[in-house]
């Protein structure tokens, strides 16, 4: 299909796309979904726009973007696609916006013929602070160019203060610099106007009304100094505080947009598309369409979108997202699960009870969000001084003006300006947020992730309380085959045949062996929360707990069951491995502590930290691996649910 699309459409155009990249794209690959969902009206309502010649338009999101190439593929889209009538492709954020004519086609054969180019689609959440970014950065442009000519005037001035200047001259520079500042102080300056005046307006002290006092004051006093002819003028250092005033407010917005994102990619957590049953059918519908009461077909392999009652079926779940413990949890019919819970073992059929924000997955992405938009005290602090300094600042200018009223009268009202300029709080508008985005940027770099400045104001006092979880913090976060007992020949027949499981303890046993391929893996057999069984290179290999291997008449030696006890007492979970009937070796599956984690531990206390475990695992677990890096029983926590984690961290 690429294939024919390119060579119909011009092939010189794509390739010298193409070598724009500098690199070979991989294989493109579509998923053969029929894509169904995007044709539901509810979803239609929400995400689509309607231009006024009655076309819709769309913004989704694309996979499998590499090049330029791949976006000049992708915009031929209306050659091949009736009824589509444009295609634009933001590469960086992998996105196509779509505008289409209903009447000629449905969204979703749009969909599948960016799928049979190899560029699987997906809906994606609206941006809504998009505008409000573009606004804030044409700002910082303008005020950028505005600062550039202002002081290319300034260097005019200055020299010619030195080496002499025409007078008419000198008076046009000062004009044209007075004109620029007060378009600095009326176009991207008058974020700063308006903030002040809503705090004074509203009796809040805020950090924007001492910053626009030195702007307003030094535009005024250089207006009054270019139309007598006489004095200094300030428009230079207005327009360059203006332009780094904004440049700093940007970079802190931006910062604050990228914790917004990484808040969003939880949203991700959930299914876009749910198999809702209605009778005998199943349909395809956006997750978002759900109510309480509908029956949702969840396959193996894919993530819960809802909150409900298993009606039937039998599996085990990965409840990470919610807990943070990879080991899995069987359910079987009546259980409960919850949205973003991984289906790993057979279908199930659920009955939703709580759908969207509602769902326990929903009210845990609020708590973050809400944590995310924290402000950090320091920031904080300069708006509570912001009131008492203007004040301040104010009292001293008018010190300035009277004193200098008796030593050189005509000085007088130039040192009272030039004191209200020098004193603008540029320091708070602009160290206090660079200072913590710079903090914030380097701690990413060593894979950090600090979600707000009072969490690093927080790190930057000597001593307090440091509450660790147990899973990926302490430990790797991923189960592992922690100890073998038993036949090593074996490693690479159980890895060949957990090859066809994706359960969490399959992975564990198939990572343990590398690559596994040249074996002949026949006849598997599933049985979920138990075990598998299969041929492998002929011999018969079972994989699972002591009950099923018994069911299955397999002979447990003493050996075995006492490998078993010791495993039991380090809080691993023991699988057993059986050959042609015998059990042969015994697998420790767990989530190994991570090689440094003592040490830093150790560094901690140094430090005067009192360093406690909250796990969401069992709490005999938690305190064996808490004991493993050195501390104490009563300063671990088990069985803790996230809201749980959440409010003891609040209590302490």
């Amino acid at each position: 299909m690429a294939y024919g699309l390119i060579h119909e459409t011009g092939p010189t155009k794509y390739y010298d796309f193409a070598k724009l990249s500098r690199r070979v794209p991989a294989p493109a690959a579509g998923q053969g979904r029929g894509y169904e969902e995007l044709d539901h009206e509810g979803f239609l309502s929400r995400q689509a726009t309607r231009a006024p010649n009655g076309d819709l338009r769309i913004q989704l999101g694309v996979r499998g973007i590499h090049c330029a190439a791949c976006s000049w593929l992708i915009e031929r889209l209306p050659q091949v696609a009736p009824g589509v009538r444009s295609a634009t492709v933001d590469a960086p954020r992998s996105r196509v916006t779509l505008t289409w004519t209903p009447e000629q086609a449905a969204l979703s054969q749009a969909a599948r013929m960016l799928d049979r180019l190899g560029y699987a689609v997906h809906p994606i959440a609206s941006g809504g602070h998009q505008r409000e970014d573009r606004r804030m950065l044409v700002r910082v442009g303008v005020a950028g160019a505005i600062a550039g000519n202002a002081m290319i005037l300034a260097v005019a001035l200055y020299g010619g203060a030195f080496s002499g200047i025409e007078a008419q001259h000198a008076l046009l520079f000062r004009w044209l610099g007075t004109g620029l500042a007060l378009l600095a102080l009326a176009w991207p300056g008058r974020v700063f106007l308006r903030s002040a005046w809503l705090a004074l307006r509203l009796g809040v002290p805020h950090i924007d009304i001492p910053v626009s006092l030195g702007l307003m004051v030094g535009v005024g006093a250089g207006i009054i100094n270019t139309w007598r002819g006489a004095g200094d003028v300030y428009f230079d250092t207005v327009c360059m505080l203006v332009f780094l005033l904004l440049g700093g407010r940007w970079i802190q917005e931006t910062q604050q947009r990228r914790s917004v994102a990484a808040v969003e990619l939880l949203h991700t957590l959930t299914p876009s598309v749910a198999h809702r049953v209605d009778g005998e059918a199943t349909t395809d519908v956006p997750t978002d369409v759900l109510m309480p009461g509908d029956r949702v077909e969840v396959r193996t392999g894919e993530t819960i979108p809802i909150d409900g009652l298993v009606l039937e079926g039998r599996s085990c779940l990965d409840l990470a997202v919610l807990t943070g413990e990879s080991a899995p949890t069987a359910v079987g019919p009546g259980g409960a699960v919850s949205a973003g819970a991984t289906n790993l073992t057979s279908p199930l059929l659920v009955r939703a009870e709580r759908t969207g924000a509602e769902t326990r997955l929903g009210r845990i992405m609020r708590m973050v969000e809400e944590a995310a938009q924290r402000k950090a005290p320091i920031v904080n602090l300069a708006d509570r001084i912001a009131g008492r300094f203007v004040v301040v600042v104010v009292g001293l200018a008018l010190a300035t003006f009277v004193g200098w009223l008796f030593v050189d009268p005509a000085s007088a009202p130039a040192n009272a300006t030039a004191l209200l300029i020098v004193t603008c709080p540029c320091a708070l508008g602009l160290a206090t947020p660079l200072a913590l985005m710079a903090a914030i940027r380097r701690a990413a770099q060593r894979s950090i992730l600090i979600k707000g400045g009072d969490t690093l104001e927080a790190l930057a006092q000597a001593g307090g309380i440091m509450v660790l979880d147990k899973t990926g913090t302490i430990t790797r976060g991923r189960m592992a085959v922690v100890r073998w007992v038993g036949d090593e020949q074996l490693k690479p027949l159980v890895a060949a045949l957990e090859a066809h499981s994706n359960h969490p303890i399959a992975r564990a046993l198939r990572e343990m062996a590398g690559d596994c391929s040249a074996h002949r893996v026949e006849q598997v057999a599933h049985t979920p929360g138990k075990g598998m069984a299969g041929l492998v290179d002929g011999a018969l290999i079972e994989i699972g707990s002591i009950g099923f291997l018994r069911e299955r008449g397999t002979t447990v030696e003493r050996w075995a069951e006492q490998a078993i006890e010791q495993m039991q007492r380090e809080h691993l979970s023991p699988v057993l491995i059986a050959r042609d009937g015998m059990v042969c070796a015994v697998a420790g599956i767990g989530d190994s502590v991570r090689d440094n984690a003592r040490d830093v531990i150790g560094q901690l206390r140094a430090r005067g930290w009192r360093v406690l475990v909250c796990s969401g695992d069992d709490p005999h677990v938690a305190r064996h691996i808490a004991h493993q890096v050195g501390i104490e029983p009563g300063n671990v926590h088990g069985a803790y649910a996230p809201e749980e984690k959440r409010a003891l961290v609040a209590s302490l």
